[in-house]
């Protein structure tokens, strides 16, 4: 059915039974013999196919087409490969590769050239998908603003984007095939050889790790650091490096500074006491103030400032009494508790000096006057120096 009526019914057997299209040409380019597979995806009858000029049924020429692998067949006597995007008949665009082998006669001579041809699209279409998809997450690292970095088993770099490098001052292929080790300060490589070791268990982890610049500088890096196993297979790491440089900078000047700000308030002989105005909760006291009330820091910042300062359950307000923090809190200035700002209940208090009150962080500052009279901040335990109802100083 397949093959020209002088050939034989067997080789016609095998041929059909291919699922690839295959067709057999003469050095003058005519189609001497198809398979069926051919003749399916041609949409054409035997008779249009046998005896027909390859270059005019195949794709409507006149003369052989421009780097024709059947001619280079023909005049090299070597098989010939091809990978060509041919439209079917039906207009669908299909890819192929097509392997072209010379056949010879008795005395070697090519008298003719067999092309078979396999269709590939699928896996064309697979690798346009996965060179897309490389593509979009090569722009999503490169772009990225953390670093990002792949090692080895041996902690080589293979992998480091332009984010890393620039952090670092140096360029990607710079970076890459050198020893992760290379980029950090001494005291960080044990680190990283624990955290390798760590990767090779299939362990993800994150940490802070000192990575050392082309210039000698000390970069921090915040690491999110993951295995790359395959098939149970440690082939390396993969980190994420953001820079905290300056986060831990700031953190350090900011520790400074408040211990700066603890030594002066430790140094203030007054008691000094620093109350939530919204909870009414200590939120900062000073030396001098813990040993007038004679507990540790841990008994009384978070307490309620009623409960350590004057025992009580509940706020002085609720009852009646004057909270010079509550008022101050209210009106947006000092507030000032003396024999006029006494509750109900409590005897006149001592005239105080108006305390300081320090808006910016919602919190008040209690500081003793002058006269000790200053209500709220205890100056001795009652068992030492009882002081009158209602007024503990």
């Amino acid at each position: 059915m397949a093959i020209a009526p002088r050939d034989g019914e067997s080789l016609t057997r095998i041929l059909d039974s291919i699922t690839d299209p295959l067709v057999v040409y003469d050095r003058d380019y005519r189609i001497v013999m198809v398979n069926r597979a051919l003749v399916a995806i041609q949409q054409r009858n035997l008779e249009q196919l046998i005896g027909g000029h390859c270059y005019k049924v195949f794709h409507g020429r006149s003369a052989v087409c421009k780097e024709c692998h059947i001619q280079d067949v023909f005049r090299s006597g070597e098989p010939q490969m091809r990978e060509k995007a041919i439209r079917l008949p039906n207009g669908i665009l299909r890819h192929f590769d097509i392997h072209a082998y010379p056949v010879r006669n008795a005395e070697g001579d090519v008298i003719q050239a067999i092309e078979h041809g396999r269709d590939i699209s699928e896996r064309k279409n697979l690798e346009h998908r996965i060179k897309a998809s490389e593509e979009k997450y090569q722009t999503i690292v490169e772009t990225a603003r953390e670093g990002i970095f792949f090692v080895d088993d041996e902690a080589r770099v293979t992998f480091a984007n332009g984010r890393l490098a620039g952090m670092l001052g140096y360029s990607p292929d710079e970076i890459m095939g050198r020893s992760l080790f290379d980029l950090m300060d001494e005291s960080s490589i044990a680190v990283v050889k624990d955290q390798l070791d760590r990767r090779r268990k299939g362990i993800s982890d994150v940490y802070e790790l000192n990575f050392k610049s082309r210039e000698g500088t000390c970069l921090v890096g915040m690491i999110s650091a993951a295995p790359l196993m395959v098939n149970d297979t440690f082939l390396g790491s993969v980190g994420i490096v953001t820079d905290i440089t300056h986060m831990k900078q700031v953190q350090s000047e900011l520790r400074s500074a408040r211990d700066f700000s603890e030594k002066i308030v430790n140094n203030i002989t007054d008691n000094l006491v620093v109350v939530d105005p919204e909870t009414h909760r200590i939120a900062q006291v000073n030396t001098s103030f813990l040993a007038r009330v004679g507990l540790d820091m841990e008994k009384v910042v978070g307490e309620p400032c009623y409960a350590v300062m004057l025992g009580r359950k509940t706020p002085c307000w609720e009852d009646g009494i004057h909270c010079p923090v509550r008022e101050s809190a209210a009106i947006k200035r000092p507030a000032q508790c003396g024999a006029d700002a006494a509750g109900p209940d409590l005897p006149a208090r001592r005239q105080s000096r108006p305390r300081g009150i320090d808006h910016s962080h919602g919190t008040r500052r209690h500081g003793k006057a002058e006269d000790g009279g200053s209500p709220g901040l205890p100056l001795e335990g009652a068992a030492k120096d009882p002081a009158p109802a209602g007024n503990p100083l």
